[in-house]
């Protein structure tokens, strides 16, 4: 039970009760106090019938399983608080969260806008009907810590490049030896190892010296569908459409990635444009759970994501706002928040009309699947094509995407080398496994490339 001498100093107002917190230095148990009733019965409360526990410091305090329906915690110190209760309705804004327990609260209704969360305690906390509005929500602890991640051992695939097809397979069965059975291994290949492992949309564009495609995405799937339809005419979800773009070379947040480590090794090796400098062979040992079907919900959030405008998109993520909030200073956080979560939702709806916003699960924009597309278009086919994707991260290097929050549940990464002056061993190598172009690029420009390139020979 609570602290009756606490509850009643909590009654006497913030600048008391801050007071007596900095000349005796205590505690706060609040275990199990019903706060909204305390303030209710004593007549407290605000004219809006809440409890203005308002710059509050409530540090260290215990406040699991109390009763705190409709209060107001503004720019309150809750730091390392215990807050595993029923938040409904309370209101975060700007309070200073660090270090909170807030493990299996109920949080849906709850107000998170502008708060403070590093390290704040949220595993296994339901965050669906939260708005988390401007409160950086990656740096709070939202995922189990280690979980089913597999790590990446630099021992199992040592830096020295390769000399031909036969050793790359030899450096891949090592990898697939060490590691458990359940992951899925998908591989891209680059011909020049300078490149980072960034979507075409996430890119730097020199002319402009920004990375300008970003704010563009919605906007040039629209404009290409519009001038043609034809070509999305049976492209239902948002996922086709951004396959069907993406094939025609239009920007996207989808990175091409094969379940066939030759297709990569290919990649990585015949490009005539970097054939004197190192290329490379991505792997990723991806955990099953990280891999989504076509059709699997998650994989509609995150398409239907890139089709919002970047503005939302910022939102949803909970990056801040400090710009647009300078622009106007009475800028409705918590409104702007749960406007884009319903554009988002009215979007899925369009292929899953049984969606509701609860179903939102705001962890999955900070993860990066693997996604399975329908073999739809003759290419994916043929090189057993798939897709990395994010809502949040903009680059899938495996140390890129856990300086965001470390216990981010991603693949085991590795890379294998091909030096310059054995590109032309492993490209014949290929050949000789029937690995061409014409196999990979089905098409008649690459039927008509591998004919003339056979009479050459006799030219």
């Amino acid at each position: 039970m609570a602290d009756a001498q606490h509850v009643e100093w909590l009654l006497q107002g913030a600048d008391a009760w801050n007071r007596r917190r900095e000349s005796t230095p205590f505690k706060p148990f609040l275990m199990n106090a019903d706060i909204y009733g305390e303030f209710n019965k004593r007549g407290l409360l605000h004219q809006n019938g809440r409890v203005r526990l308002n710059r509050f410091n409530l540090s260290d305090a215990n406040l699991i399983g109390a009763i705190l329906r409709n209060t107001d915690f503004y720019q309150a110190d809750l730091r390392r608080a215990k807050l595993t209760a029923n938040l409904d309705t309370v209101d975060f804004g700007q309070a200073d969260l660090t270090d909170a327990e807030i493990m299996l609260a109920y949080v849906e209704n709850a107000s998170f806008g502008s708060a403070t969360l590093h390290n704040a305690n949220l595993i296994q906390t339901n965050l669906a009907g939260a708005e988390l509005a401007w409160s950086q929500i990656w740096t709070a602890r939202i995922f189990e810590p280690g979980g089913s991640t597999p790590q990446s051992d630099p021992e199992i695939c040592p830096g020295h490049p390769i000399a031909d097809v036969s050793e790359f397979i030899d450096r891949f069965r090592n990898i697939e030896c060490r590691h458990a059975k359940d992951l899925t291994y998908y591989f891209r290949g680059e011909s020049c190892t300078d490149w980072e492992l960034r979507p075409s949309v996430m890119r730097y564009v020199k002319t402009a010296r920004s990375f300008a495609w970003r704010s563009k995405e919605s906007g040039m799937l629209t404009e290409l569908m519009s001038r043609h339809p034809e070509e999305f005419t049976n492209a239902h979800s948002a996922l086709s459409q951004w396959v069907i773009a993406q094939h025609h070379r239009l920007k996207t947040r989808f990175l091409d990635i094969t379940a066939d480590p030759l297709v990569a090794l290919f990649n990585a090796s015949t490009d005539e444009t970097n054939r004197h400098v190192t290329g490379v062979v991505h792997i990723f040992a991806v955990p099953h759970w990280l891999v989504k079907p076509y059709d699997d919900t998650a994989v509609s959030v995150i398409a239907n994501f890139a089709k919002l405008d970047r503005t939302d998109q910022n939102t949803l993520l909970t990056k801040t706002g400090t710009q647009m909030q300078e622009q106007d200073p009475d800028v409705q956080i918590g409104y702007l928040y749960r406007q884009a979560i319903a554009r988002l939702c009215r979007l899925i709806r369009e292929e899953k009309p049984w969606f509701e916003e609860d179903m939102v699960d705001v962890r999955d924009f900070f993860r990066v699947f693997a996604v399975q597309p329908q073999q739809s278009i003759e290419r994916i086919r043929a090189q057993s094509g798939a897709f990395l994707v994010s809502a949040f991260h903009e680059r899938f290097e495996r140390d890129e995407v856990l300086k965001w929050n470390s216990d981010t549940p991603i693949y085991a990464h590795y890379t294998i080398t091909i030096p310059p002056n054995r590109k032309d061993r492993v490209a014949a190598d290929l050949h000789l496994l029937r690995v061409t172009r014409e196999r990979l690029f089905p098409g008649l420009d690459s039927s008509a490339d591998a004919i003339t390139g056979l009479h050459a020979r006799g030219v």
